[in-house]
This record gives C-alpha cells, structure tokens and sequence, in this order.
C-alpha cells in the first residue's frame, strides 16, 4: 500500500488519524461539514484549510477569532508544512506525517525563478562543456494545472525543473540532458499524456542558443511549428527560404516578419529603402524583392554608389548622350534605362551628390530619365531598391541628404538588425555556410559556443568570412573552440 499523508489529531485524552486527500482540501473546525472536525467550543465552525496536491501541504488560516499556530507560531497567510509540524488549534494537536515525494526538489517553479535557475544552469553548462536541453509543451486548450503537474511529475529527473510561462505553455529545463535525453523526455511527457492535444518543442545548448531568451524561444518555436503529438527541434523548425538560387534560413522572430513583409513588397513596383548597419543583409533584402516579385522578370543590378567615381555618377545611373557639350565619344544608356523590367540595388545611396539625388527623385516619381547632354526624356520601366548603413534622418538634418528623396524611398522601409540582435540565427547560418564550404565542415559544440559569444560588428558578412576561414584551416578536421579563437585572433 502506498504512503498517504495523514494527520494524527491530540484532542484530550485520546488521538486519532485523519487521512488528506492527495489533490485538494481539508478543513478544519467544529462545524459538522469539516473533513477535521474538533470539539472544542472556541474554535470556529471554519477555522482553517489544509490544500493538498502534488507540491505538497499548505496551511490557511480562515479568519479565525483565536488564531492557528504552526510550531508555536501564529500563522497570518498560507503556509507550507512538512512533515513533523505541528499545528495547535486552542486545545486540539494536530501532526502532519507527510512521506517523502519522489521529488524533495519540487520541479515546478514559478517563471522568474525558473529563469534565475536556468541562466546559472546555462552559465555551468557553458563553463563545463556539459549538455543542457529545453524542452516546451503547448497545450491548447489551456489544462487544468494541478492534475497536469502531478501526471508530469513522473516524467523528471532530480535534476529537472519546469514552469509554466502561460496557461497553455510549458518549459522544462533538462541539466545535463543531450539531444537523445531532451528527445527521450519528450516522448515520455507525450506517453503520459495519452489523449491530450499538446505539442512538444526541443532546443539544445549550444547549439540552439547560448542565453536563455534564446534557447526559450528556440524550443518555444519548435512547439509552436508541429502537429499535435508531434515533438519539433529548434534546428528543423526554421523557416527555410528561397531566393533565386540561394536558400535563405530564418528563425528570429523580427527576422521572419522582415521576410514576410518583403513578400507583400514584392508584388508592387514601389522603391524600398534598405537600411542596417554593414553585413546585416541589404543585398540579400534587394535580391529576395526582385526574385520574388511577378513583374520584375529581367535582371538585377547592384550599383555600388560610394565607389564610382563623382564625375561618372550621373552618365552610370543615367546614361550620356554624344553633343559638343558633353565631348562624349559615343551614346549609351544609363543602369536606370538598361535594366528596363528589372531591379536596380542602389547601395549606398547616402553617398550621392544632392544634384544627383534631385534626378534620382525625377526618375522616380516620373519614371523618366534625362540622359546627360540630352534634352530628350526617355522613360524606363526599373524598380528601385536603396541601401544604406547611415541613420538617413540624421543626414536629412544635417543637410547632406535630400528630405523629399528620403520621404520617397522611406514609404516603404525595411530595417535589418545586426546580427547580434538576433542570436538564435548564428549557429543556423554557421552551419550553412560549414555546409556550403568546398569541403563542407563538422562544427563541434565549442566552436559554435565561441560563434555565439563573438558580437559579429561585421554581422553576416562577417561570419560567412569566418566560416571560410576555417574551412582553409580544417584540413578534414571537426572545427573546435580553438580553431574559431584562431580565426577571429587573426582578423582573417
């Protein structure tokens, strides 16, 4: 027979032994409805509550006109009682006798610290080199807590620990759990839960995120992206895009809002500023709204605007026509004129003289070009795409960018955050560029711990260039912490 908890109840010359329920309540008092009824005139009919469940017994006071003492102290809000204490009301005794639980470390914490616990179980995972996994349950309808929790208990180790971030979702942290463990506790929580609609999420350290926001989300998404009954990893449940030949992985929240307004974007003719700073992606930005737009069928151009000489700016974006006045050999369109049906990625467009950005305006608004030493307005079909890592606005005032130029372009804006800002997709883009390598790389866990701690103030760019230096320095080798610290010591 199992252990219950009970009450052994001293009133006068006698004691007796009232079990508790494993999920519930109990009151104690006078009043003839009471589960632990005393004799005792001064005691209320109610006098307190005894609440049971899987975490363990707590004492209420009920407003009593004589108090209720725990251990010789009056209690004043609900108290949790162990074994062995001892409860006086007026001339009655009661001694909880409440046997071990199969987890003395209640797994079931409240949010914050669940988070405090999981940040210094990250904090000795990284330190250490040991495994730690996450995993999140989404379960819609929202359950009845108390029950779930006692079901679930029998799924954790001692080491584990959960909260619940909402009445629908989950987390359970799994110190020194690797993916197999992370995957074996998944399968349990869905076992002992038969019947119920609930989705289970993985995320891995390092591998998945370094930080706890991160490795929270990671395994949060991946709940969120599968069926039910279904267990997703963070890793697979990333959102794989394609833009022309390229395969594009996406997975921070601000990131894949950018991707799906970029496809709103891309079936109108409107310009679009590109803003972030270098190597966030403002070439990719270009590339994915002419790729993915039905009109645009003809090439894209990129015009590297801070690298052409000042006194060829006009003839390259315009284009030139023979007379006395411009001494030019011959005639020739300009890349608005030339890429008629495509997209013209203007980079750095900051860089161009306000004269230049006045025509720019002109072409834009009457899609029509005057070609240098013309008088003759040709019109194009192009759509155009700016780029720039300056705060614009902070230009316009400064009186080295045209307002009514930026108000154009800024109709339709997008702003890429650096990579920094969205950690959870530096150990997805490492492994694909590791896998894009000429001789594709194996990333051990070090190395993409060292990845995600480096800030990366040449974001994507930068880490591409990396992930090519260690593939000439891997010779068939798995890439570890040593071989990353090498890299970003030489600056590449």
């Amino acid at each position: 027979m199992s252990a219950r908890r009970y009450l052994l109840v001293f009133e006068g010359d006698s004691s007796r032994k009232v079990d508790l329920p494993d999920h519930g309540q109990a009151i104690v008092g006078r009043g003839d409805a009471c589960e632990v009824r005393l004799k005792d005139q001064s005691i209320s009919r109610t006098h307190a509550r005894l609440e049971t469940d899987a975490t363990g017994v707590r004492l209420v006071d009920l407003g009593s006109q004589n108090g209720t003492l725990v251990n010789s102290e009056r209690i004043s809000q609900a108290v949790p009682l162990a074994t062995g204490d001892v409860i006086t009301v007026q001339s009655a005794t009661l001694v909880l006798h409440a046997p071990p639980r199969k987890f003395p470390n209640d797994p079931m914490h409240d949010a914050p610290s669940f988070r405090r616990r999981l940040d210094e179980e990250l904090e000795r995972a990284l330190r250490y080199g040991r495994p730690l996994s996450v995993c999140a349950l989404v379960i819609e309808p929202a359950p009845e807590r108390a029950l779930l929790n006692s079901t679930l208990y029998r799924c954790f180790r001692r080491t584990d620990f959960a909260a619940w971030l909402s009445g629908t979702e989950l987390l359970c942290a799994l110190p020194e759990a690797d993916e197999t463990g992370g995957r074996d506790h998944a399968r349990r929580v869905l076992s002992a839960l038969p019947g119920i609609p609930c989705r289970a999420g993985l995320a891995f350290s390092p591998g998945d995120g370094i930080d706890l926001e991160t490795l929270l989300q990671a395994a949060l998404d991946a709940a969120r992206n599968v069926d039910p009954r279904e267990i997703g990893e963070a890793r697979v449940s990333v959102k794989r895009l394609v833009v022309g030949e390229q395969a594009v992985v996406v997975a921070d929240p601000a990131m894949l809002r950018l991707y799906d307004l970029m496809e709103r974007l891309a079936g109108t003719d409107k310009p679009v500023l590109v803003c972030g700073e270098v190597g966030t992606g403002k070439e990719l930005a270009a590339s994915t709204l002419h790729n993915w737009s039905p009109r645009r069928i003809e090439r894209l151009v990129t015009v590297k605007c801070d690298s052409l000489p000042e006194d060829m700016v006009e003839a390259e974006l315009f284009g030139y026509e023979k007379s006395a006045f411009t001494g030019a050999a011959a005639s020739g369109p300009g890349v608005l004129e030339s890429t008629s049906g495509g997209t013209v990625f203007l980079d750095q467009v900051d860089a161009l003289t306000p004269k230049v950005q006045g025509q720019l305006l002109e072409a834009i608004v009457q899609h029509q070009v005057l070609r240098v030493g013309d008088t003759f307005r040709r019109p194009i079909d192009v759509r155009i795409v700016a780029g720039t890592h300056r705060e614009l606005e902070a230009e316009v005032k400064a009186g080295r960018f045209r307002g009514d130029l930026f108000a154009k372009l800024a109709e339709s804006m997008l702003w890429f955050p650096p990579l920094r800002d969205r950690p959870r997709e530096v150990p997805l883009l490492a492994r694909q560029f590791a896998s894009e390598a000429a001789a594709p790389l194996r990333l051990g866990d070090g190395a993409l711990r060292k990845l995600q701690e480096y800030p990366w103030p040449g974001n994507v760019f930068e880490l591409r260039e990396v992930i090519d230096a260690l593939a000439n320095v891997a010779k068939g080798q798995a890439i570890e912490a040593g071989h990353v610290e090498a890299v970003l010591a030489t600056g590449r």
